[in-house]
């Protein structure tokens, strides 16, 4: 009977967070001289009001504590045009311009975004106009939050091996910081379908033994290393 065959893994970083669920209701700013600070990791809920443009953005100042991403999450509701969300440097400049999705399902204009920052102050707008000409704010309530993810150093020292039964085992070195591992199983390089998946609960956990595999076949397979960040 063949023996189960196996490759060398990649190992990526994987950034995450967790989102508070002490929602909390904001008055925002009008400008990013009295832009509300705000917490990372914990979700707020306001207000746009309609009227002419320019006079209804809403404005929040928060904090990166490091160098890493931020994960800009927007909820738009009881408007007839997409949501907008600009952030900008302590200086004022705008450094990105996102544009939120209508979501069917929840019918709502949805926004969620991943952007690397650097350490330092940042301000954030939240507005939705019609970009027909009127420019005007349509208002509607919404819910957002920013969220700060660690960056982690990669898993180092990736190891596989075949097991009896149709197993694969994968080993690494623990990443510090890390709260856990994710595993994926593929049959393609790409990862572009998943023969299995597992989450590791744990930072200091090494290895990790998959079950269930097809005899005689090359599984690729991945590690990230996770953490939950809260400030």
């Amino acid at each position: 009977m063949k023996k189960l065959t196996s490759i060398l893994l990649s190992a990526i970083i994987m950034l995450t967070a967790v989102v508070g669920f002490d929602l909390a209701a904001y008055a925002a700013g009008t400008s990013a001289s009295d832009a509300q600070l705000i917490s990372l990791n914990t979700e707020y809920s306001d207000t746009l009001q309609s009227g002419k443009l320019g006079k209804q953005f809403n404005f929040y100042q928060f904090v990166m504590p490091e160098t890493g991403n931020a994960k800009i999450k927007l909820d738009l509701y009881d408007s007839v045009y997409k949501s907008f969300c600009n952030i900008y440097d302590s200086d004022g400049k705008e450094i990105y311009d996102l544009r939120g999705i209508y979501n069917r399902a929840f019918d709502c204009y949805k926004i969620d975004s991943e952007v690397a920052l650097n350490k330092g102050i940042y301000y954030i707008s939240i507005s939705n106009y019609s970009i027909d000409g009127f420019n005007l704010n349509y208002g509607g309530t919404y819910y957002f939050s920013v969220n700060y993810m660690q960056k982690l150093t990669k898993p180092l020292n990736l190891k596989l091996s075949a097991q009896k039964g149709a197993k694969i085992k994968a080993k690494w070195d623990s990443v510090n910081s890390a709260n856990g591992y994710q595993i994926y199983y593929s049959r393609n390089k790409n990862f572009k379908k998943l023969s299995a998946k597992k989450i590791v609960k744990g930072g200091k956990k090494t290895s990790y033994v998959g079950k269930n595999f097809t005899k005689g076949r090359k599984y690729y397979v991945k590690v990230r290393a996770y953490s939950h960040s809260y400030y």
